[in-house]
């Protein structure tokens, strides 16, 4: 299970998703109503975005939508050190969560597939392992950023897609 193990440790992504991209986004938007905005918006994208991603998993080849997935997550880290203004962040952030569901969304279901032909709880536990580790070794890069770099947002960015680039190496389904 080496393979999905390394997999699952792009889930270190996450971490930055959730705990420091929206610090970056209150330093470039200090304003709460644009914010609120913006962030309304690219969660309206997202919802519409993930009903077709559901679907195209379902009735299509979920790999591809994972591989895809994780190129369109790539880039969108790459590009964040550019977002110097409301649009640039709101285009991102809509093009990330949208990105980031086509990840989610098959990788999930194949877990979940994995369990019913298993064991549940060993798949659960394999997987919330391989989450914890993830996340704790990107913790650790991004506080190695915070220390060296002067200005450590591209670092972090950097961080973040090189744990996205992790998910692809997930072994092939059948």
């Amino acid at each position: 299970r080496r393979r999905q193990l390394f997999s699952l440790f792009g889930f270190g992504e996450e971490l930055i998703a959730l705990v420091l991209w929206p610090l970056f986004i209150i330093l470039i938007i200090p304003n709460y109503f644009s914010l609120g905005l913006i962030i309304s918006f690219a969660m309206l994208v997202n919802v519409f975005a993930t009903l077709y991603i559901g679907r195209a998993c379902d009735e299509g080849d979920r790999r591809m939508v994972l591989r895809s997935g994780t190129a369109f997550t790539v880039v969108s880290w790459i590009l964040r050190p550019l977002a110097l203004g409301g649009m640039g962040v709101i285009l991102l952030d809509s093009f990330y969560r949208v990105s980031r569901n086509m990840i989610g969304i098959p990788l999930v279901a194949s877990l979940y597939e994995q369990g019913r032909a298993s064991s549940v709880t060993e798949t659960v536990i394999f997987f919330e392992m391989a989450l914890s580790i993830g996340k704790i070794l990107a913790g650790l890069l991004c506080l190695l950023a915070l220390a060296v770099f002067p200005s450590p947002w591209p670092a972090i960015f950097f961080i973040a897609s090189a744990f996205t680039l992790l998910y692809a190496v997930g072994k092939k389904e059948g």
